[in-house]
């Protein structure tokens, strides 16, 4: 009986094996292409897909942005204000036999005419790849502006590149540039929004920051652009914020040796400008985690800068995370003050933020498994809180606060905790 039941066994796990194996062809050249391309979309855009491929003949392979929060190579929308939506499409024919035909991105615009997709433009990009894509409303007038960052395979080339849709044509509002990193968004505090685009300094190194606002219906590309510190070599963030002297702007630079720090730019009305502080702000901001981007921590709309406390990354004796102490300062009052301080893990990516009395009386240790670790108060030993991952079907306790979802990690705190150090302990992601 034994011996049939595993014969039994053998033969329906051999059944749904030929059943799966039946849909699948073998993996060809031809179905990795296909893999590229991008499925049909819904709610009518799958359409636009199909009258591009009908007006070039064969099918294209579609380019997704590597960057920034929109990850699709299409957005329908109204881009010229007349009520009815456009379609953007980015693409590129890497296999294509037409003449004059390059690798390089491609940007298709589409037009409902008579309930069919036409498309009316259909320009080469300067890049084969494709970092970020959005679209912005720059002159707050209906009309939006097409915002693509071309890149080479490996970003490490990225050409910024701006277009508007008027008339049937499609035009560009700047010429071409290399960049580093750009940011739309309301950097003089009036409302309304600008552009910010920080490029490579090809005659004297480093990087150039250029701010591009708005003024009278057109770009004003006239104000000289600010030579950021000397050894940054990337930019890895833009932050407009506010403070009791009007507004600021945050740039967070990555030198040659892969540190994150720190400058602060001032804004006078119409530009912006450096107060010469010697780099002290970069140097107090140094600091080697990725993660560690300046943010507005606590939602006042002046954003901190995040700086480690303590030389080193926390020690424990099995060795098996990565965690730091780390406040978050206000470099926009004459004295920066810290305005929150807490603890980073970054093996799961989160910022926790603790009470700040505990500053200088805790203690981590490891927890029962790798990757768990625990606070204690250094004078009493008690435990205050831990980071515990529960797997196999337990269930935390119904107050535990949530890490991660992916490792299934969760902060239980004390129950010896009065109700404002409870309160004030809260997790961030940082990814």
């Amino acid at each position: 009986m034994a011996s049939l039941a595993r014969r039994l066994t053998v033969f329906c796990f051999a059944l749904c094996l030929a059943l799966l194996l039946a849909g699948c062809a073998p993996l060809t050249m031809q179905n990795i292409n296909d893999l590229l391309r991008a499925p049909e979309l819904g709610q009518g855009q799958g359409e636009v897909q199909k009258a591009l491929a009908a007006y070039l003949g064969e099918q294209p392979e579609y380019k997704y942005p590597k960057e920034g929060g929109m990850r699709s190579p299409l957005i329908v929308e109204d881009l010229n204000g007349d009520g009815v939506n456009e379609g953007i499409l980015l693409y590129s024919l890497a296999n294509s036999s037409t003449p004059g035909r390059s690798g390089n991105v491609y940007v298709a615009v589409l037009e409902q005419q008579e309930d069919e997709w036409v498309v009316t433009q259909d320009l080469e990009g300067a890049g084969s790849e494709v970092a970020s894509f959005e679209l912005a409303d720059l002159f707050d007038n209906g009309q939006k502006q097409i915002v693509v960052g071309y890149a080479s395979a490996n970003l490490n080339t990225k050409i910024f590149s701006l277009y508007e849709y008027a008339d049937g044509q499609l035009a560009d509002l700047i010429y071409p540039a290399a960049y580093s990193r750009y940011e739309l968004a309301d950097f003089s505090g009036q409302g309304g929004m600008s552009l910010v685009i920080v490029s490579p300094d090809d005659q004297l190194g480093g990087l150039n920051l250029q701010y591009i606002p708005p003024k009278e219906g057109v770009l004003d590309l006239s104000l000289t652009p600010i030579k950021l510190d000397t050894n940054f070599s990337s930019c890895a963030g833009i932050y407009p914020s506010s403070s009791s002297e009007g507004q600021l702007l945050v740039v967070d630079g990555v030198t040659e040796t892969q540190v994150l720090a720190s400058e602060i730019l001032h804004f006078s009305g119409e530009h912006f400008f450096k107060v010469d502080d010697g780099g002290t702000i970069v140097g107090e901001t140094a600091r080697t985690n990725p993660l560690l981007n300046t943010r507005d921590i606590d939602g006042d709309e002046v954003v901190e800068i995040p700086r480690r406390v303590g030389m080193t990354e926390i020690v424990t004796l099995a060795g098996d995370k990565h965690l730091e102490y780390v406040e978050w300062m206000d470099f926009t009052t004459e004295e920066p003050k810290s305005k929150q301080f807490g603890i980073v893990d970054s093996d799961k990516g989160v910022y926790i933020r603790l009470p700040e009395p505990w500053r200088e009386n805790i203690r981590i240790e490891d927890g029962k498994q790798s990757g768990e670790w625990s606070i204690r108060d250094t004078a009493t030993r008690a435990t205050l809180l831990t980071l515990e991952i529960f797997d196999g079907g337990q269930a935390p306790p119904m107050d535990a606060i949530l890490v991660s979802r992916i490792s299934d990690a969760y902060l239980v705190l004390s129950s010896s905790l009065p109700s404002y150090e409870r309160n004030t302990i809260a997790v961030v992601s940082l990814t």
